[in-house]
Protein backbone atom coordinates (compact mmCIF):
# COMPACT_ATOMS: atom_id res chain seq x y z
CA UNK A 1 0.00 0.00 0.00
CA UNK A 2 2.84 2.28 0.72
CA UNK A 3 4.39 1.73 -2.66
CA UNK A 4 1.18 2.30 -4.22
CA UNK A 5 0.59 5.92 -2.29
CA UNK A 6 4.27 6.70 -3.32
CA UNK A 7 3.59 5.80 -7.17
CA UNK A 8 0.35 7.88 -7.24
CA UNK A 9 2.42 10.80 -5.53
CA UNK A 10 5.08 10.61 -8.34
CA UNK A 11 2.12 10.45 -10.97
CA UNK A 12 0.57 14.10 -8.82
CA UNK A 13 4.26 15.29 -9.06
CA UNK A 14 4.65 14.73 -12.58
CA UNK A 15 1.27 15.75 -13.98
CA UNK A 16 1.53 19.39 -11.91
CA UNK A 17 5.21 20.12 -12.25
CA UNK A 18 5.70 18.17 -15.90
CA UNK A 19 9.08 16.81 -14.49
CA UNK A 20 9.55 13.14 -13.47
CA UNK A 21 9.95 12.21 -9.86
CA UNK A 22 10.88 8.43 -9.18
CA UNK A 23 9.36 6.66 -5.82
CA UNK A 24 12.81 6.80 -4.83
CA UNK A 25 13.22 10.01 -4.40
CA UNK A 26 10.21 10.69 -2.79
CA UNK A 27 11.35 7.67 -0.43
CA UNK A 28 14.38 9.68 -0.13
CA UNK A 29 12.30 12.85 0.77
CA UNK A 30 10.62 11.10 3.57
CA UNK A 31 14.13 9.77 4.90
CA UNK A 32 15.40 13.32 4.56
CA UNK A 33 12.63 14.92 6.05
CA UNK A 34 12.70 11.98 9.01
CA UNK A 35 16.11 12.95 9.85
CA UNK A 36 15.17 16.65 10.07
CA UNK A 37 12.58 15.73 12.42
CA UNK A 38 15.43 13.35 14.37
CA UNK A 39 18.00 16.47 14.93
CA UNK A 40 15.07 18.17 16.93
CA UNK A 41 13.71 15.14 19.10
CA UNK A 42 14.68 14.86 22.26
CA UNK A 43 12.00 12.56 24.08
CA UNK A 44 9.38 9.96 22.66
CA UNK A 45 7.07 8.10 24.56
CA UNK A 46 5.09 5.54 22.82
CA UNK A 47 1.92 3.81 24.31
CA UNK A 48 0.30 0.34 22.52
CA UNK A 49 -1.93 -1.74 22.59
CA UNK A 50 -0.79 -5.30 22.66
CA UNK A 51 -0.59 -7.67 19.49
CA UNK A 52 -3.76 -10.19 18.44
CA UNK A 53 -4.52 -12.30 20.74
CA UNK A 54 -6.81 -15.86 21.52
CA UNK A 55 -9.78 -15.25 23.36
CA UNK A 56 -9.59 -14.73 26.84
CA UNK A 57 -13.86 -15.77 28.26
CA UNK A 58 -15.89 -17.12 26.60
CA UNK A 59 -19.50 -17.53 26.50
CA UNK A 60 -21.65 -20.58 27.46
CA UNK A 61 -23.39 -21.36 24.02
CA UNK A 62 -19.43 -20.47 22.35
CA UNK A 63 -18.82 -23.73 20.21
CA UNK A 64 -15.47 -22.90 21.07
CA UNK A 65 -16.46 -22.86 24.87
CA UNK A 66 -14.41 -25.99 25.61
CA UNK A 67 -11.26 -25.77 23.06
CA UNK A 68 -7.31 -25.23 24.35
CA UNK A 69 -6.96 -22.41 22.06
CA UNK A 70 -3.83 -23.78 20.48
CA UNK A 71 -0.76 -23.21 20.49
CA UNK A 72 -0.62 -21.06 23.15
CA UNK A 73 -3.88 -21.15 25.28
CA UNK A 74 -6.51 -18.42 26.22
CA UNK A 75 -5.74 -15.03 26.45
CA UNK A 76 -2.37 -15.52 25.05
CA UNK A 77 -0.84 -13.41 21.75
CA UNK A 78 -1.29 -15.28 18.95
CA UNK A 79 1.34 -16.21 15.79
CA UNK A 80 0.08 -13.29 14.41
CA UNK A 81 0.31 -11.50 17.36
CA UNK A 82 3.46 -11.62 17.65
CA UNK A 83 4.73 -11.02 14.25
CA UNK A 84 3.03 -7.98 14.28
CA UNK A 85 4.45 -6.29 17.43
CA UNK A 86 8.04 -7.35 15.97
CA UNK A 87 6.92 -5.69 12.60
CA UNK A 88 6.04 -2.41 15.73
CA UNK A 89 9.29 -2.48 16.94
CA UNK A 90 11.11 -2.62 13.36
CA UNK A 91 8.76 0.76 12.66
CA UNK A 92 9.99 1.97 15.40
CA UNK A 93 13.72 1.34 14.54
CA UNK A 94 13.07 2.98 11.37
CA UNK A 95 11.22 5.75 12.17
CA UNK A 96 13.39 6.75 15.14
CA UNK A 97 16.53 5.29 13.87
CA UNK A 98 19.11 8.21 13.94
CA UNK A 99 17.78 9.32 17.12
CA UNK A 100 18.21 5.96 19.16
CA UNK A 101 21.21 5.55 18.30
CA UNK A 102 22.04 1.76 17.59
CA UNK A 103 23.45 0.79 21.37
CA UNK A 104 20.57 -0.31 23.76
CA UNK A 105 21.00 1.06 27.40
CA UNK A 106 18.48 1.00 30.16
CA UNK A 107 19.28 4.16 30.31
CA UNK A 108 18.18 5.16 27.31
CA UNK A 109 15.42 3.12 27.15
CA UNK A 110 12.63 2.06 29.36
CA UNK A 111 10.01 -0.46 28.75
CA UNK A 112 6.83 -0.91 30.72
CA UNK A 113 3.49 -3.11 30.87
CA UNK A 114 0.91 -4.43 32.42
CA UNK A 115 1.14 -7.98 34.30
CA UNK A 116 -0.38 -9.99 31.85
CA UNK A 117 0.99 -12.71 29.53
CA UNK A 118 0.15 -11.20 26.58
CA UNK A 119 1.52 -7.33 27.37
CA UNK A 120 5.04 -8.33 28.47
CA UNK A 121 5.32 -10.53 25.26
CA UNK A 122 4.19 -7.54 23.10
CA UNK A 123 6.61 -5.49 25.02
CA UNK A 124 9.56 -7.94 24.64
CA UNK A 125 8.62 -8.81 20.75
CA UNK A 126 8.72 -4.77 19.94
CA UNK A 127 12.45 -4.44 21.56
CA UNK A 128 13.67 -7.20 20.35
CA UNK A 129 12.96 -5.74 16.94
CA UNK A 130 13.72 -2.27 18.08
CA UNK A 131 17.13 -3.13 19.19
CA UNK A 132 18.87 -6.05 17.78
CA UNK A 133 22.86 -5.77 18.82
CA UNK A 134 25.28 -4.86 17.22
CA UNK A 135 28.77 -6.28 16.80
CA UNK A 136 29.38 -5.18 20.49
CA UNK A 137 26.05 -6.20 21.64
CA UNK A 138 25.95 -9.36 20.11
CA UNK A 139 26.90 -12.28 22.72
CA UNK A 140 25.73 -15.22 20.61
CA UNK A 141 26.31 -14.86 16.80
CA UNK A 142 23.44 -17.20 15.63
CA UNK A 143 20.78 -15.09 17.77
CA UNK A 144 20.23 -11.58 16.58
CA UNK A 145 18.61 -10.96 20.21
CA UNK A 146 19.38 -9.22 23.08
CA UNK A 147 17.68 -8.94 26.30
CA UNK A 148 16.36 -5.53 27.48
CA UNK A 149 15.26 -4.73 30.69
CA UNK A 150 11.50 -4.94 31.38
CA UNK A 151 9.06 -3.53 34.29
CA UNK A 152 5.27 -4.22 34.55
CA UNK A 153 2.73 -3.47 37.15
CA UNK A 154 1.22 -5.70 39.72
CA UNK A 155 -2.40 -5.77 38.79
CA UNK A 156 -2.95 -5.30 42.98
CA UNK A 157 -1.24 -2.08 43.03
CA UNK A 158 -1.29 1.17 41.70
CA UNK A 159 -1.24 0.74 38.13
CA UNK A 160 -0.47 4.14 35.01
CA UNK A 161 -2.24 1.91 32.40
CA UNK A 162 -5.09 0.33 34.06
CA UNK A 163 -7.16 2.02 36.62
CA UNK A 164 -10.06 0.42 38.88
CA UNK A 165 -10.32 -0.99 42.08
CA UNK A 166 -6.70 1.21 42.85
CA UNK A 167 -8.84 3.81 43.23
CA UNK A 168 -11.92 3.35 45.14
CA UNK A 169 -13.39 6.94 44.00
CA UNK A 170 -13.11 6.07 40.30
CA UNK A 171 -15.03 2.75 40.58
CA UNK A 172 -18.00 4.04 42.59
CA UNK A 173 -18.09 6.89 40.24
CA UNK A 174 -17.86 4.57 37.35
CA UNK A 175 -20.64 2.83 38.80
CA UNK A 176 -22.91 5.57 39.58
CA UNK A 177 -23.01 7.17 36.32
CA UNK A 178 -25.09 4.30 34.92
CA UNK A 179 -28.01 5.84 36.98
CA UNK A 180 -27.73 8.83 35.13
CA UNK A 181 -30.48 9.36 32.92
CA UNK A 182 -28.80 9.70 29.34
CA UNK A 183 -27.27 6.40 30.26
CA UNK A 184 -30.22 4.75 31.14
CA UNK A 185 -31.96 6.10 27.76
CA UNK A 186 -29.43 3.66 25.88
CA UNK A 187 -30.20 0.91 27.99
CA UNK A 188 -33.87 1.28 27.50
CA UNK A 189 -33.31 1.62 23.66
CA UNK A 190 -31.24 -1.35 23.49
CA UNK A 191 -33.38 -3.59 25.79
CA UNK A 192 -34.30 -6.13 22.84
CA UNK A 193 -30.69 -6.08 21.51
CA UNK A 194 -29.94 -7.60 25.03
CA UNK A 195 -32.35 -9.43 25.34
CA UNK A 196 -31.68 -11.12 21.46
CA UNK A 197 -27.87 -11.51 23.03
CA UNK A 198 -28.40 -13.26 25.94
CA UNK A 199 -30.74 -15.81 24.36
CA UNK A 200 -28.57 -16.47 21.72
CA UNK A 201 -25.33 -16.34 23.94
CA UNK A 202 -26.09 -18.44 26.83
CA UNK A 203 -25.23 -15.50 29.26
CA UNK A 204 -26.77 -12.58 30.96
CA UNK A 205 -25.53 -9.99 28.36
CA UNK A 206 -27.59 -6.66 29.72
CA UNK A 207 -24.84 -3.77 29.44
CA UNK A 208 -22.38 -1.98 27.08
CA UNK A 209 -19.88 -3.36 29.49
CA UNK A 210 -21.22 -7.06 28.55
CA UNK A 211 -21.71 -6.23 24.53
CA UNK A 212 -17.90 -5.24 24.93
CA UNK A 213 -16.42 -8.31 26.09
CA UNK A 214 -18.47 -10.53 23.86
CA UNK A 215 -17.28 -8.38 20.99
CA UNK A 216 -13.46 -8.63 22.17
CA UNK A 217 -14.53 -12.72 22.37
CA UNK A 218 -15.48 -12.86 18.83
CA UNK A 219 -13.02 -10.59 17.33
CA UNK A 220 -10.53 -12.69 19.18
CA UNK A 221 -12.01 -15.91 17.51
CA UNK A 222 -12.27 -14.45 14.39
CA UNK A 223 -8.30 -13.36 14.54
CA UNK A 224 -7.71 -17.17 14.44
CA UNK A 225 -9.66 -17.99 11.96
CA UNK A 226 -12.31 -19.84 13.72
CA UNK A 227 -15.92 -20.25 11.98
CA UNK A 228 -18.40 -18.34 13.94
CA UNK A 229 -21.98 -19.61 14.31
CA UNK A 230 -24.37 -18.46 11.73
CA UNK A 231 -26.69 -16.40 13.98
CA UNK A 232 -23.72 -13.98 14.61
CA UNK A 233 -23.41 -12.16 11.20
CA UNK A 234 -26.79 -10.68 12.40
CA UNK A 235 -24.73 -9.06 15.02
CA UNK A 236 -21.31 -8.90 14.65
CA UNK A 237 -19.40 -6.52 14.00
CA UNK A 238 -22.01 -4.02 13.22
CA UNK A 239 -24.76 -4.36 16.11
CA UNK A 240 -22.22 -4.49 18.54
CA UNK A 241 -19.23 -2.03 17.82
CA UNK A 242 -21.82 0.93 18.89
CA UNK A 243 -22.08 -0.14 22.60
CA UNK A 244 -18.76 -0.99 22.28
CA UNK A 245 -17.28 2.11 21.67
CA UNK A 246 -19.65 3.54 24.38
CA UNK A 247 -18.55 1.01 27.32
CA UNK A 248 -15.03 2.74 26.67
CA UNK A 249 -17.29 6.42 26.81
CA UNK A 250 -18.55 5.24 29.91
CA UNK A 251 -14.77 5.04 31.72
CA UNK A 252 -14.05 9.12 31.02
CA UNK A 253 -17.60 9.96 30.77
CA UNK A 254 -16.80 13.24 32.30
CA UNK A 255 -13.53 15.30 33.68
CA UNK A 256 -13.54 13.77 36.89
CA UNK A 257 -13.88 9.68 36.03
CA UNK A 258 -10.61 11.03 32.98
CA UNK A 259 -9.10 12.61 35.95
CA UNK A 260 -9.05 9.60 37.98
CA UNK A 261 -8.64 7.07 35.46
CA UNK A 262 -6.05 8.51 33.03
CA UNK A 263 -4.72 12.09 34.42
CA UNK A 264 -2.28 10.19 36.57
CA UNK A 265 -0.55 8.52 33.37
CA UNK A 266 -0.72 11.50 31.42
CA UNK A 267 0.76 13.68 34.19
CA UNK A 268 3.91 11.21 34.40
CA UNK A 269 4.28 11.87 30.79
CA UNK A 270 4.08 15.96 30.98
CA UNK A 271 6.35 15.40 34.10
CA UNK A 272 8.63 13.43 32.11
CA UNK A 273 8.94 15.85 29.15
CA UNK A 274 9.31 19.05 31.76
CA UNK A 275 12.35 17.21 33.41
CA UNK A 276 13.28 16.62 29.78
CA UNK A 277 13.61 20.37 29.18
CA UNK A 278 15.12 21.30 32.28
CA UNK A 279 17.69 18.82 31.83
CA UNK A 280 16.57 17.21 35.26
CA UNK A 281 15.37 13.50 33.51
CA UNK A 282 16.91 10.70 35.16
CA UNK A 283 18.77 9.35 33.96
CA UNK A 284 19.43 12.18 31.90
CA UNK A 285 20.09 10.24 28.59
CA UNK A 286 16.77 8.69 28.34
CA UNK A 287 14.92 8.91 24.97
CA UNK A 288 12.36 6.39 24.57
CA UNK A 289 9.63 5.59 27.37
CA UNK A 290 7.71 2.48 26.00
CA UNK A 291 4.66 1.47 27.30
CA UNK A 292 2.37 -1.13 26.25
CA UNK A 293 -1.16 -1.76 27.64
CA UNK A 294 -4.53 -2.93 26.76
CA UNK A 295 -7.19 -1.13 24.53
CA UNK A 296 -8.58 1.00 27.49
CA UNK A 297 -4.95 2.25 27.92
CA UNK A 298 -4.97 3.97 25.04
CA UNK A 299 -9.12 5.45 24.51
CA UNK A 300 -8.20 6.65 27.68
CA UNK A 301 -5.03 7.86 26.87
CA UNK A 302 -6.71 9.61 23.89
CA UNK A 303 -9.66 10.72 25.48
CA UNK A 304 -8.20 13.18 28.13
CA UNK A 305 -6.11 14.90 25.22
CA UNK A 306 -9.38 15.08 23.52
CA UNK A 307 -8.21 13.52 20.35
CA UNK A 308 -10.32 10.31 20.55
CA UNK A 309 -12.65 10.40 17.51
CA UNK A 310 -14.67 7.03 18.85
CA UNK A 311 -11.76 5.04 16.84
CA UNK A 312 -12.00 1.35 17.69
CA UNK A 313 -8.94 0.62 19.59
CA UNK A 314 -7.69 -2.90 18.23
CA UNK A 315 -4.48 -4.20 18.29
CA UNK A 316 -1.22 -2.65 17.98
CA UNK A 317 -2.51 0.81 17.76
CA UNK A 318 -0.05 3.19 18.69
CA UNK A 319 0.48 6.38 20.08
CA UNK A 320 3.41 8.09 19.95
CA UNK A 321 3.75 11.60 22.16
CA UNK A 322 7.29 13.34 21.11
CA UNK A 323 9.14 16.39 22.70
CA UNK A 324 10.93 18.88 19.88
CA UNK A 325 12.93 21.41 21.00
CA UNK A 326 13.86 23.98 17.96
CA UNK A 327 15.44 27.67 18.19
CA UNK A 328 14.76 27.91 21.68
CA UNK A 329 11.01 26.81 21.87
CA UNK A 330 10.07 23.46 23.35
CA UNK A 331 7.06 21.93 21.49
CA UNK A 332 4.83 18.56 21.66
CA UNK A 333 3.45 16.71 18.79
CA UNK A 334 1.25 13.39 18.75
CA UNK A 335 0.98 10.73 16.27
CA UNK A 336 -1.65 7.67 16.35
CA UNK A 337 -0.85 4.60 14.43
CA UNK A 338 -3.98 2.74 13.48
CA UNK A 339 -3.04 0.76 10.22
CA UNK A 340 -0.10 -0.10 8.60
CA UNK A 341 -1.72 1.13 5.60
CA UNK A 342 -0.62 4.83 6.04
CA UNK A 343 1.90 6.85 8.06
CA UNK A 344 0.96 7.60 11.42
CA UNK A 345 -1.63 10.44 11.68
CA UNK A 346 -0.64 13.82 13.49
CA UNK A 347 -3.39 14.80 16.32
CA UNK A 348 -4.33 18.42 16.75
CA UNK A 349 -4.90 18.72 20.87
CA UNK A 350 -8.31 21.32 20.63
CA UNK A 351 -7.24 25.05 21.71
CA UNK A 352 -3.19 24.54 20.13
CA UNK A 353 -1.97 23.71 16.53
CA UNK A 354 -0.20 20.17 15.67
CA UNK A 355 2.95 21.13 16.51
CA UNK A 356 1.90 22.44 20.01
CA UNK A 357 4.06 24.34 22.91
CA UNK A 358 5.10 22.78 25.44
CA UNK A 359 3.76 25.26 28.57
CA UNK A 360 0.34 25.39 26.13
CA UNK A 361 -0.48 21.56 26.13
CA UNK A 362 -0.11 21.46 29.60
CA UNK A 363 -2.24 24.87 30.55
CA UNK A 364 -5.11 22.86 27.98
CA UNK A 365 -4.60 19.79 29.69
CA UNK A 366 -4.19 20.90 33.60
CA UNK A 367 -8.20 20.24 34.59
CA UNK A 368 -7.45 16.29 33.60
CA UNK A 369 -4.00 16.02 35.76
CA UNK A 370 -4.18 15.59 39.54
CA UNK A 371 -2.56 17.56 42.27
CA UNK A 372 -2.45 14.20 44.56
CA UNK A 373 -3.89 11.07 42.51
CA UNK A 374 -4.12 9.10 45.97
CA UNK A 375 -5.97 12.00 48.16
CA UNK A 376 -8.27 12.33 45.41
CA UNK A 377 -8.89 8.56 45.41
CA UNK A 378 -9.76 7.95 48.65
CA UNK A 379 -13.78 7.75 49.66
CA UNK A 380 -15.00 8.44 53.03
CA UNK A 381 -17.77 5.49 53.53
CA UNK A 382 -15.95 3.02 53.30
CA UNK A 383 -17.10 1.64 49.88
CA UNK A 384 -15.33 -1.18 48.63
CA UNK A 385 -14.66 -1.53 45.26
CA UNK A 386 -16.11 -4.62 43.04
CA UNK A 387 -13.24 -6.59 41.48
CA UNK A 388 -11.67 -4.80 38.52
CA UNK A 389 -13.04 -6.00 34.87
CA UNK A 390 -10.48 -8.61 33.30
CA UNK A 391 -8.13 -6.23 30.79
Amino acid sequence: MIVLELLLLSSVIYLTLGSPTSVSDVTDERKDDRKIRNNSLRLVTVVARHGERAPMDTYPNDPYVNNSMEPYGWGQLTNEGRRSQYSQGLFLRDRYDDFLGPIYSPNIFHLQCTAVDRTKMSALLEAAALWKPNEKQSFKSDLPWQPVTLFYEPLSEDSLMLTWNTCPRYAKLRHAITALPEVQKIQEDNKQLYEELTNLTGMTISTPDDVNSLYGTLTAEKQMNLSLPEWIKDYYPDKLIPLTLYHFRLNVYNDLLKRLKGGRFLKKIITDMVAKKENALEPDERKMFMYIGHDSTIVTLLDIMHVWNNQMPHYNIMIMIELHESDNEWNVEVFLRNTTDHEPYPLTVPGCTTVCPLNKFIQILKPVLPDNWEEECKVKDGYTPPPPPQP
